[in-house]
């Protein structure tokens, strides 16, 4: 998929910005994890615990340092 975007990417006489470049594959992946997390505790919202599987969320993408939960990077 990188490949593809690089091709892409110079093909063009003048370089894209920054801000409208894609992600990479790694934050793709984080992204999807997130996602994934998301998806898990919507569909658990009527039920009184979340689901085993999302009870780590440093599992799906985030960073826990004390009280403070931040996106990994």
């Amino acid at each position: 998929m990188n490949d593809s975007r690089a091709h892409s990417y110079r093909c063009h006489k003048k370089p894209p910005p920054l801000k409208k470049l894609p992600p990479t594959d790694a934050n793709l992946q984080l992204h999807v994890l997130r996602a994934h997390l998301q998806m898990l505790l919507w569909k658990a919202a009527d039920q009184r615990d979340p689901p085993e599987e999302a009870r780590n969320i440093a599992n799906f993408g985030w960073n826990i340092e004390g009280s403070a939960i931040t996106p990994a990077v």
